[in-house]
């Protein structure tokens, strides 16, 4: 595939108090996300939490910020990536893993990056059977009725919140900075990993209660070329330096918000940092990502540690297609695509970019996502990273600007 050096546009937005506190950072990825090819809209917005009484006017209020500027060009490609605590939409009546303490609304970011506003009411669920009053949803609460996506999304979304971790002994914008750090260096090809898949297998519930993740069967090995570059081992003692690292780590089992029973507790990863740069996990409660609300959430671990891990998201059930990262798209594209799959109609064309092949069949995905799985990350990175030019000088000669550099290995 050619290499696509321009990605549409992109809105960024900030939580101000980290944006005083991370110029420099802030500054720096802007400038890393023009020169990977975007168009890129910055808006700094003031963190509320969804126990606060101006909640529902911030969330209204930011998603009124992204359809104005998505309004301005509807045929462009948008992505969405949020830096920090900017207000957390809620949505649905049900629960990661179907439990009841916290049975109700759940985050979903999803609300941001889909323009059919209609579709998203606060009008009928009415339930505060949870255990944890965040999770309750009434009529006009803010808080929406929609359990699974309305509606197929318009914009690629991510977010990197690093807030109320208190097991790595970092404050928000130190794990933030060094969240930040870790996403220019990957860019700039300053750090590399084994091209190698690992699959968690802590311990016997992980494989033989619930079996393979979804992500790893027919994915990985077909994705580096082999079952011989996939391991199936437990995450925190295989992947442990930057000699033992992977491209991408699955895992499915169970959890709780703080412990993962495949693979350890957050604090766990706060003493093993993780060299995978991709990751997946699946486990109850971890649709409920925001850590201001639960301390120390588990899948917010792997961001937050010192290792190498970019991106994570809650599966559930579903693979996590890759065809297009293997071909040089943002990890962004992957949840996009998932997204949009119960949306496609699948037999009205004899192809689509929502399709793929697995052990010979052809698969439509006709699942529709629930609105709490998200990514958790950059959504821009790429799994495969050009080095960019470095010593780049512009001269004069005449009437010419005359643009030299070194190029690094690809």
């Amino acid at each position: 595939m050619p290499l696509t050096d321009q990605h549409g546009k992109l809105i960024l937005l900030v939580e101000s108090g980290l944006a005083t506190e991370l110029t420099n950072e802030l500054v720096r990825l802007q400038d890393d996300l023009v020169g990977d090819g975007y168009q890129v809209y910055r808006y700094d917005v003031a963190a509320s939490e969804v126990t606060d009484a101006n909640w529902k006017t911030s969330v209204a209020a930011t998603k009124a910020l992204i359809h104005t500027d998505y309004n301005k060009d509807t045929s462009a490609d948008w992505t969405i990536f949020i830096v920090g605590h900017v207000p957390v939409p809620y949505s649905g009546l049900s629960s990661p893993g179907s439990h009841a303490e916290n049975y109700g609304a759940h985050p979903a970011d999803w609300y941001y990056a889909d323009m059919d506003e209609n579709l998203w009411t606060d009008t009928t669920v009415n339930n505060v059977s949870a255990d944890y009053m965040f999770n309750w949803n009434v009529p006009g609460d803010g808080k929406f009725d929609q359990s699974h996506m309305p509606s197929a999304p318009e914009m690629r979304i991510g977010r990197v919140d690093l807030r109320n971790m208190p097991a790595f002994g970092k404050s928000e914008v130190e794990l933030m900075r060094q969240y930040l750090d870790r996403d220019h260096a990957w860019r700039h090809k300053q750090f590399t990993v084994r091209d190698r898949g690992l699959i968690n297998s802590n311990n016997n519930v992980g494989l033989l209660y619930y079996g393979l993740p979804p992500d790893s069967h027919g994915i990985q090995s077909s994705f580096f070329g082999g079952v011989t570059n996939t391991d199936i081992a437990p995450w925190l003692s295989s992947a442990t330096s930057p000699e033992n690292s992977y491209l991408m780590a699955a895992s499915k089992g169970n959890g709780l918000f703080t412990k993962d029973h495949q693979i350890g507790t957050t604090a766990d990863f706060a003493a093993n940092p993780l060299y995978v740069v991709f990751a997946t996990m699946h486990g109850s409660y971890y649709g409920h990502w925001d850590s201001a609300m639960h301390p120390d959430i588990v899948i917010q671990a792997p961001l937050a540690d010192e290792g190498y891990v970019l991106s994570n998201y809650y599966h559930e059930d579903v693979a996590m297609n890759i065809d297009s990262s293997a071909m040089g798209e943002p990890i962004g594209q992957e949840l996009f695509t998932m997204g949009s799959n119960g949306f496609i109609t699948p037999y009205s064309v004899r192809y689509t970019k929502f399709g793929w092949v697995s052990d010979r069949q052809a698969y439509f995905a006709g699942y529709i996502m629930n609105n709490y799985i998200s990514l958790l990350g950059d959504p821009t990175l790429r799994m495969r990273v050009v080095a960019p030019p470095i010593n780049v000088v512009i001269s004069t000669d005449g009437a010419d600007n005359v643009i030299s550099w070194d190029s690094q290995a690809i």
